[in-house]
């Protein structure tokens, strides 16, 4: 019996492996995400690959029946697993280590699409959980290098890192006093963006100070400290009905104000809810009158 012979490598494909870093002349971290998005989608269009990609060319069936009924394998599903396994390693290539280790598990391209890698990105970028950033706000990342890298990355604005002399120095508010935990008193989420309170020794993740009404910012250029955790009503931490999303009680629980659904605003972000913003309010504190950052805020999972 012969065996089915190997199938070649299509020229398009061809052009891709030998011009792939000329066209593509980015590792993909958490700055650079339009331009990687942009170079990456324009070769695979060029080269007729981008279907395969985006999972609009599925993969053809292994077997097929033969004129007499029989099943035989399928060459063209040889010929689509061997570009695809080809084009999986291409994307893995303009990946940066620490993005690259997030999608180790995929097994297709199709898996790895760029939304997927944005999905994936966002999960790098703390706060805001946009992917973009511009000159006057860049996303800056933490160069913790004592015992373990914590790399959150957040823009400049969102997180009051402002003035920055040197982007490769940068190290969070917590990790300025690495030998200290820190951890979030109103979710159970662990590390992330944190910023000191009024209350010694209590710190908050700037986006659960955000989404409680009661919590502003003294200095919004410097995003600290994180004041009104005692106007924080007690029923919000009453530890009978858990956040939705992580099962947890620890904490205070953000209320949707569309229904009786609980979860943590840390939580939500995380899972890709939407949550909208108010009109802005001034509350006084200690005898001064704050411009909460951002505003109220209106949470609801969509």
């Amino acid at each position: 019996m012969s065996s089915m012979a190997s199938p070649t490598l299509p020229a398009n494909l061809g052009l891709l492996i030998s011009n792939l870093s000329s066209f593509v002349n980015v590792k993909l971290d958490s700055t650079n995400f339009i331009i990687w998005k942009t170079q990456l989608q324009n070769i695979l269009r060029a080269t007729d690959l981008l279907d395969i990609l985006d999972g609009s060319s599925s993969c053809p069936s292994p077997f097929v029946r033969d004129s007499t009924g029989k099943e035989i394998p399928n060459p063209e599903f040889s010929k689509w697993k061997m570009i695809d396994n080809h084009l999986l390693s291409c994307v893995t290539a303009t990946l940066s280590q620490s993005i690259s280790t997030s999608v180790l598990h995929l097994k297709t391209s199709s898996e790895i699409h760029v939304d997927f890698v944005e999905f994936v990105l966002k999960k790098f970028v703390y706060v805001c959980i946009w992917a973009e950033d511009w000159d006057y706000n860049k996303i800056v990342i933490c160069n913790r290098l004592v015992e373990f890298r914590c790399q959150i990355a957040v823009h400049q604005e969102c997180y009051g890192a402002n003035n920055i002399q040197d982007f490769t120095s940068w190290v969070c508010r917590a990790c300025k006093t690495p030998n200290v935990e820190r951890e979030c008193c109103l979710c159970p989420v662990k590390g992330g963006a944190l910023k000191p309170t009024d209350v010694d020794s209590l710190w908050v993740h700037v986006t659960c100070a955000w989404f409680r009404p009661e919590v502003a910012f003294v200095y919004v250029e410097k995003m600290e400290p994180a004041v009104g955790l005692l106007r924080i009503p007690s029923h919000s931490f009453v530890k009978v009905q858990p956040c939705v999303i992580c099962k947890q009680t620890h904490g205070s629980c953000t209320q949707c104000y569309k229904c009786a659904t609980s979860f943590h605003s840390m939580c939500a972000l995380r899972a890709g809810y939407r949550m909208e913003v108010s009109l802005p309010c001034f509350f006084f504190y200690y005898e001064q009158i704050i411009l909460r950052n951002y505003t109220i805020f209106i949470g609801y999972l969509s």
